[in-house]
């Protein structure tokens, strides 16, 4: 029946996106469906019938129009000490995450605003009893209200740049802190920021031809994924700095190496 669809648009006029329960990430699992129902009804339905038949349910939530979406990795110790990251903003390409920039303060973020992000990170993982690294996701609002988008409970794509940006990454601090070793309040670089190399094609994977040099402030890390798959995350580029004119420089030209590759692969 198409009446729970027809329903659905009838409450949500200004769009909706329809997620599937279980086995959606990286864009799989997620439709968007514009103003007035600008997916037509036969997309809707085969997308919850592909739902259905891995046994996930359907629900729909509002279109949000945000403006940015920020992310940031908190690390709890058994004992209950708590750090935080800085705060990152996040774009992402067909629901997959493809830049990250950071810190959010130098993209006009408010420091308030990261400040709040940073709390309520934190009484989520109290809330929780959690020990590790968890990484929360946020819509910030036209009004600059914040709306968690997602809780990952683990290291997460969005602290990859923590590997070269900071002194002690993500994934040291997750072991320090199931390991019962205290966490360390990493001391970052300025300016930071990571592109992730996403397959647009199948096929066997190869990194990009840029591997070998040894450009400052660029660093690649490939992850020996055998084959190419649309969509899927193949390694990433982590771009540091200590001041704005040199990370751009750096930045365009990472962008310039993942674009090779991405026309490499298509």
């Amino acid at each position: 029946s198409t009446d729970w669809l027809e329903k659905i648009s009838q409450v949500f006029p200004d769009g909706y996106v329809l997620k599937w329960s279980r086995w959606g990430y990286d864009g799989k699992g997620v439709m968007i469906v514009p103003r007035q129902n600008g997916k037509n009804l036969s997309e809707q339905i085969r997308f919850c019938a592909q739902a259905l038949q891995q046994g996930a349910q359907i629900y729909a939530e509002k279109l949000v129009p945000y403006t940015k979406e920020l992310a940031v990795v908190s690390c709890a110790s058994q004992r209950g000490d708590i750090i935080h990251y800085p705060v990152v903003t996040s774009t992402q390409q067909n629901g997959i995450c493809k830049f990250v920039i950071g810190p959010a303060l130098l993209s006009g973020i408010p420091e308030r605003i990261l400040q709040t992000v940073q709390k309520y990170s934190e009484t989520i993982i109290k809330k929780l009893n959690y020990v590790g690294c968890m990484a929360t996701e946020w819509f910030l609002d036209r009004d600059f209200n914040l709306l968690l988008n997602e809780i990952a409970p683990r290291v997460h794509n969005s602290g990859h740049f923590s590997i070269d940006a900071c002194s002690v990454s993500q994934f040291e601090n997750h072991i320090r802190a199931v390991c019962g070793i205290d966490i360390v309040q990493p001391l970052t670089q300025n300016y930071f920021g990571m592109i992730n190399l996403i397959a647009n094609k199948d096929g066997i994977s190869s990194p990009p031809q840029s591997a070998s040099d040894r450009t400052a402030g660029i660093s690649l890390h490939w992850y020996e994924k055998k084959h190419l798959r649309p969509g899927r995350k193949m390694g990433h580029i982590n771009i540091v700095a200590n001041d704005e004119s040199t990370f751009q420089n750096r930045w365009n030209a990472a962008k310039r190496i993942d674009s090779l590759w991405s026309e490499s692969k298509s």
